[in-house]
């Protein structure tokens, strides 16, 4: 099995573990260094998925490292979801929340994509 192959089955057999995380992150805004709820529901599906959790790190409550396997190949995943005040998880280029009116963001597609 290529790496494709097996990154895309993980992602698979997780998948919807991790649309509900997202959910959850989403209906839970927390302001910066205080997303307490987020960060463990973060790391208790990292928990969950096998990964060695190391919680609170670099002196932010809110931190945690998450390790699996040993050896010298090293990724790193840096998650930013912290909300805004007022705005929530919108868009940071939002200047103001979407209208009624408009479609779901999962329905607009970047100019990019």
């Amino acid at each position: 099995m290529s790496a494709r192959e097996a990154a895309a089955s993980t992602i698979q057999r997780h998948g919807d573990d991790l649309v509900a995380l997202s959910h959850f992150v989403h209906a839970h805004p927390e302001l910066g260094y205080v997303e307490f709820e987020s960060s463990d529901a973060v790391a208790t599906l990292a928990e969950g998925a096998g990964f060695r959790v190391e919680r609170a790190i670099a002196d932010m409550p809110t931190a945690f490292r998450a390790t699996m396997g040993d050896g010298d190949l090293n990724i790193v995943y840096c998650a930013e979801f912290d909300a805004l005040p007022d705005v929530g998880h919108a868009a940071a280029t939002t200047s103001s929340p979407r209208p009624r009116s408009a479609p779901p963001s999962d329905s607009v597609r970047s100019p990019t994509s």
